[in-house]
């Protein structure tokens, strides 16, 4: 039985070198046509924080809260 080398798709090993805050954009993912170094909030488009992951768990608590006062209330 041979063994065979599998290599990554080309976009796999572009992805792996992409881990520093610095990230770099090929030319056809850009609007100019050559390749640009972004920051990683830059090419998420947004910043992560205000404290969303805290609200979101306090929120289905509060639902989760909520529904079992009404299920013992009503049945």
């Amino acid at each position: 039985m041979s063994e065979h080398k599998v290599s990554p798709p080309p976009d796999v090993a572009a992805e792996d070198e992409n881990t520093a805050s610095e990230i770099s954009v090929p030319a056809e993912d850009t609007g100019t046509g050559r390749q640009e170094e972004r920051t990683a909030e830059e090419v998420r488009q947004g910043h992560t924080g205000d404290h969303a992951r805290y609200i979101l768990g306090l929120s289905v608590l509060g639902v989760v809260i909520a529904f079992t006062l009404g299920y013992m209330i009503f049945f």
